[in-house]
Formats: structure tokens, sequence, C-alpha cells
């Protein structure tokens, strides 16, 4: 028997196109701007969203009927799904794209209400609202991830603390809100476009030269805060936070009605509202003083921007694992040196971090090699050069030398202990206060090394990764003692001698004259 169930998916859409409908009245009436525009975004919004939660639930229900049984799909397959970033990436991009969308689009409503001369002049928005963007965009994609494998997770404790058969896990899951996810979806759209209403609010007077003060305008619902309605009416500086008290205790100091830094419970289903507040006495200014006044707000918010956060990413990447690190910059293909950049404080900003970068043929962000960043005057160290440095380049056994012989380099404790390995002589003839050494290599094939104080060797304490950042150090920022060629400065108390060749390092080793460089050394 077919079932015909076109009337059905009618009265689905019927409803669906009259709850909307309600929205976007009940967002006229409190005072929203643009609200048919804002019911249609949050509805793209909850659609992209609900599918990329329907594809992972598929994935996962997929996974289940595929195992063996519950307590293998636990031990050996979730784990792979638990850590695997594919929602979280497709949830960052439809929220990015979405949100800007949406905010754009807000914030030109806000400004058409409150100063139509400046609505259009252009799009663009602040640092701090571009910033909120791409940040909240990734951190709600994170919370969302967790929360869905969390549901998972619980759901999979379930079936194994009751004994379920596979079949019986994946009909529970079928059932439940992680194989359905529309009303989590609907919430999520609904709560953040509100959340960026009020954040291209906060922008439009940002925008506005009249607006300086805003003023927070409570909306009562079915189910009013209290502690929202307390402070109806508060007023601050547009550029300063709103003191909330918070339902569970404390104070939060808020930006704007649905702030991020706001728990879920201060926010969903919250309709709040802001007020503008406007100075009369500059009214009346023309088109372009209010743009002039306009651009010079925009310009010192972003400078302020700018001062405040100019490290971030550089404080991202130093906080990381060592490994992580090194695969951020590359991995293999140059990543421990890059790392040595900003290790050392050649790079020290995220806007020196850029000089690492090139726009590729294709239009996208890549990595400049090591050669194309020598050739723009930030040199690094190759891992032929560092391997030269630290542990030395040796020649074969011959009948005059069956020990073989030190060719060059070796300027670390490392070539000490290769010396020693192949019976090779050397002599320590001083050891300065700083741990430098110098002496001499007998039998070694550069003339100047055999005798008095011609080899030199880092601290004991020097590894093979410090000399790295030492070197990138010196050969940035050391004193040019003879042009194109040789460097040296101090390094952690060490003075470091950096050879260059062809604009490249060739050599990194300690100046034999630590003495004359570095302050107290004997």
């Amino acid at each position: 028997m077919k079932i015909d169930v076109g009337p059905l998916l009618d009265a689905i859409d019927r409803y669906i196109a009259k709850a909307d409908s309600d929205l976007e009245e009940n967002l006229s009436a409190e005072g929203y701007v643009g609200a048919a525009k804002a019911v249609q975004l949050a509805g793209e919004l909850e659609e992209a969203v609900n599918e990329a939660l329907e594809k992972d639930a598929k994935e996962f229900l997929k996974r289940i009927q595929e195992a063996a049984g519950v307590e293998t799909f636990i031990s050996d397959i979730w784990p792979q799904i638990k850590d695997a970033d594919d929602l979280e990436k497709a949830l960052r991009k439809i929220f990015r794209e979405q949100f800007n969308e949406m905010f754009r689009s807000f914030t030109y409503e806000w400004m058409l209400a409150e100063n139509p001369v400046l609505a259009g002049i252009d799009e663009e928005i602040t640092k701090p609202s571009e910033a909120f963007i791409k940040g909240w965009s990734g951190e709600l994609a994170r919370r969302m991830k967790l929360s869905t494998k969390d549901s998972m997770e619980r759901m999979l404790l379930k079936a194994q603390a009751n004994g379920w058969f596979i079949d019986q896990l994946a009909e529970a899951i079928g059932d439940s809100g992680i194989r359905n996810p529309g009303y989590r979806s609907r919430r999520v759209a609904l709560t953040e476009m509100l959340r960026v209403q009020s954040y291209a609010q906060q922008e439009s007077m940002i925008q506005n030269p009249l607006c300086y003060k805003k003023k927070w305008k409570h909306v009562m619902s079915k189910h009013p805060r209290e502690n929202h309605m307390s402070i109806n009416g508060q007023e601050v500086f547009k550029r300063e936070f709103f003191e909330l008290p918070g339902a569970q205790g404390g104070t939060y100091q808020v930006m704007c009605p649905r702030d991020t830094g706001l728990p879920a419970s201060e926010t969903v289903n919250c309709h709040c509202l802001m007020e503008a507040v406007c100075n009369e006495n500059a009214l009346g200014m023309s088109k372009e003083e209010l743009a002039e006044l306009r651009r010079k707000a925009m310009d010192e918010v972003n400078a302020e921007y700018d001062a405040a956060h100019a490290t971030d990413t550089v404080d991202m990447i130093k906080s990381m694992e060592y490994d992580d690190q090194v695969r951020y910059f590359g991995g293999k293909d140059g990543g421990r040196q890059r790392l040595a950049l900003v290790n050392s404080g050649v790079i020290s900003t995220d806007k020196e971090l850029e000089k690492l970068y090139k726009i590729g043929a294709d239009g996208k962000r890549e990595r400049k090699s090591l050669q194309e960043l020598a050739d723009d005057g930030i040199f690094t160290v190759s891992d032929k050069i560092l391997e030269h440095s630290v542990n030395g380049t040796f020649t074969g056994a011959s009948k005059m030398y069956p020990n073989g012989r030190m060719a060059s380099g070796g300027h670390s404790q490392a070539a000490m202990a290769n010396c020693d390995a192949k019976g090779i002589e050397y002599t320590v003839n001083k050891t300065f206060s700083n741990g430098v050494r110098i002496g001499n290599v007998p039998t070694s094939k550069l003339k100047i090394k055999q005798s008095g104080n011609g080899q030199a060797w880092f601290p004991e304490t020097w590894e093979e990764d410090k000399i790295l950042v030492a070197g990138t150090a010196i050969a940035n920022n050391g004193e040019p003692l003879i042009e194109g060629y040789h460097k040296t400065g101090v390094f952690d108390g060490v003075a470091v001698r950096v050879l260059m060749e062809k604009g490249n390092i060739s050599t990194i080793c300690p100046d034999l004259d630590q003495d004359m460089f570095v302050k107290g050394v004997v």
C-alpha cells in the first residue's frame, strides 16, 4: 500500500512558516531591526547546522552497525570517532560564513535605524567585531562537537552497562536526539542569531558618532529573568561593560546581551536589547563630518585592538607542545627552523609572523620557503649547517690519520664526545666564566684549528636546540663585523659568531674573544 505523505509534508511546512511568521512579528514588536531578514538567516543557519549534525550522526550509526559488538566498538572504534575533528571543522565553516553575513546585514539595519545618513557607506566593520566572528565561530563549533560526542558516549556507556547488542544500541540511537537533532539545531540558530544581533548593535554604536552611551533594555518573556530585569535602564558609555548580577550569584561584566562570556543559562531565550543614547548637540552635522568622525572612531578602536592583541598568535604558538609547534610551522619541511625564529625573538608579534607567509598562485595563504625568507633578509639555520656546527664533520680513516680527522665545525659538547669516540685528540686551553671553552684539535683538517686557540666550544649545557635558536638570533640581529660574512652578538650570556656565505648561514660557533663582547666574563 502506497501512502501519500504530501499532505503531511505540507502541514509541516505550514507549521514552520507559521512559527517563522510569529517569530518575525515578535522580533519586530520587541524592537529588533530587519526581523524578516533575521528570521530568514536564522532558518538558513538552522538548516546548515542540522545537516552537519545529521551527517555526523549517520556516520556514527553506520560505524556502529558495522561493528562486531558494543565492547569492540567502544575499545577499538569509538576513540577514533571521538578524536576526529570533521564535525568541528564543518560547524566552524558554517558559523564563520553565516555569522559574517548576519553581522554585516544586522549592522547595516541598526545603522539605518539609528543614523541613516551613515548606513551603507561601506561594509567595513572593526577588528574586534571581525575577531568576534572568527573566535566565536571556532569556540561554538568546538563546544557543539564536545557536546555531541558526550551524548554519543553516554549512549555507549548505557549500552555497555545494560549489555545491549549492536542492534539494540543502533535502535536507541535512531530514536534519540543524536539521530534527530532538529530541535537542537533550531535552538542554536535562534540563540546565535540573537547573539549576533547584539554584537552588530554594539558595532553600529561604535560607528555612530551621535551615540555616546548605551542603555540595557529588558524584553519581557514567558519566563523573565529577574537579574536581567534588575538592570533595565542601566546606562554605560558605549565602549564600556554593563554589570549584570548573575542568577546564581556573582556579577558579569558584559558588553551586550548574550555576551559570549555568559553561560547558556543567561543567554538561551534571552531577548534583551540595548538602546543607543545620542548626543543631541551633535545633530545637524553634515554627512562628510559624520563620516569623518565614524572613520576616526573605527581607527581608534582598531588601533587599541592591534595593541592589545599584537602577540595573540605568537603567544598561542608558544603555549603549544614542542611537536605541535614544529607541525604548525611545516613539520620536517623547515618546521624547526621557522620555530627558532619565534623562540629566538626574531619573530615576536603577529605582524612579524606574517612575514613568513605569502599568497600563492591559487590565491591562498602559504608558507614561504626558507630560501624565500633568506631572500627577504630573514635567516634560518638549515639542518645541514646545524649538524655541521653542533656535531662537526669528519673525514674517514687513512694511513696518516687512522682515526680520521675533524674536517670542520664541531662546536658543542656532542662534538667533543664524537672526538672521544673516534680517538681524536683535542686540547682545551681556557674555559671562560660563562662556560665557553677554547683550544685546538691538532689533527684538524683546518690549519687554524690545529694549534693555539683556533677552536671554540659552546658551554657543556648548550645542546642542539639552543645552538639553533642562538644562531638564528645572531644571524638576524647580530652586529655585522665583516659585512655579508661575519656577525657576532650575545645570546644568553655567550658571544656567538655566525658566518654567512652567499646570503645564508654557513657556521655557528662561540666567538673566541668572549671577554670582548660579554661584560664581566673572564
